[in-house]
């Protein structure tokens, strides 16, 4: 029989993740400590996985193998992209605005970054001030 992977390794980059995530949230003030948990986890993965999930969940009903995380996801994520945005609060400071998009940024490259390493793909990409991708 046929030996099943069940475990999956962590990859530097997530680790990478884990670890800025941590910082952010435990420093800096507090736009800055709710753009990166809503930049790294809420928008981007809700947005993204939201996706993932609901092709997912179609080819897992395919296959007869679904499972409840799958389908409870595919509805759940199409509504986390948008939780903390009340929260956040007007910056009138333009260094201070800068420096909170830059470090949404440095998330979401971070987040694509791990996503990346888990299919084997070494590549971090960067984004301008306006988000547009300047490097991979």
């Amino acid at each position: 029989m046929e030996k099943v992977q069940t475990e999956v390794m962590a990859s530097c980059p997530a680790a990478g993740l884990a670890a800025y995530f941590l910082k952010m949230k435990t420093s800096a003030r507090t736009p800055l400590k709710a753009v990166p948990i809503h930049a790294l986890w809420v928008s981007p993965s809700s947005r993204c996985s939201n996706h993932f999930f609901i092709e997912m969940s179609k080819k897992l009903d395919e296959l007869g193998a679904n499972d409840p995380y799958f389908t409870v996801h595919v509805e759940a994520d199409e509504h986390h992209s948008i939780l903390g945005l009340d929260h956040l609060e007007p910056i009138t400071d333009a260094h201070y605005q800068e420096v909170v998009i830059r470090k949404a940024l440095e998330g979401i490259s971070l987040w694509a970054f791990m996503l990346n390493s888990w299919i084997g793909v070494n590549r971090m990409p960067q984004f301008d001030l306006n988000g547009e991708l300047i490097a991979e």
